[in-house]
């Protein structure tokens, strides 16, 4: 239930802020959004607390 309830906020949520849904109660080729935005995050916040982060976060965002 948790998954489903996850799924449709995002597809309301991408509705009205995008216009156009995610898709991702219909489309099971969409859920692996979630996967992705949870490692994404996970990275950035390790990131953020390296101590050699002043010389990282220039090469963020760039082909590294």
């Amino acid at each position: 239930m948790n998954d489903w309830a996850i799924n449709f906020g995002f597809d309301c949520i991408s509705d009205l802020g995008y216009g156009k849904s995610f898709g991702m109660l219909e489309r099971e080729e969409n859920r692996q959004i979630l996967g992705k935005l949870k490692s994404a995050s996970r990275f950035l916040y390790y990131i953020g607390y390296l101590p050699f982060i002043k010389l990282v976060r220039p090469l963020m965002g760039t082909w590294v």
